[in-house]
């Protein structure tokens, strides 16, 4: 029997601030790169993501860096407060995993993905939504 998944703790999973925490396999850079981009640009609140990426060993270039240098600068174009402080504002949000398979919270939504993820429009909002429904 696998593992059942963890209950809600309370209704915030309406809320739209519940943190999702989305570790992501560094499997290629390319790929991790373009499932960040997927995963921002199709969120209904992007705010409220964590992205926990998981880099392969000895690899010398990786995924935060490339999304920082490029991706996350073009994600931020026109953002009024100015796309530096846009950038700076994603990599709080951004980070490589320091402990493996430590446990989401009961009020932390956690989702396992490959490198090679796409993200539908308003996902965050749905699959909190779903995570309500589990008994």
């Amino acid at each position: 029997m696998s593992p059942q998944p963890v209950l809600p703790a309370s209704e915030s999973f309406r809320l739209p601030n519940t943190t999702i925490l989305v570790r992501l396999a560094q499997a290629d850079v390319k790929l991790c790169v373009d499932t960040l981009l997927s995963a921002y640009r199709n969120a209904e609140f992007p705010e409220r993501l964590r992205f926990s990426i998981q880099a392969q060993p000895g690899e010398d270039v990786t995924c935060v860096a490339v999304f920082r240098s490029g991706a996350a600068r073009k994600l931020c174009a026109g953002f009024p407060v100015g796309v530096d402080f846009c950038v700076e504002a994603l990599m709080r949000q951004v980070f490589v995993e320091q402990r493996r398979g430590a446990p989401a919270t009961a009020e932390e939504f956690c989702l396992w993905v490959d490198s090679h993820a796409v993200f539908v429009s308003r996902w965050d909002t749905s699959a909190l939504l779903e995570w309500g429904k589990v008994q």
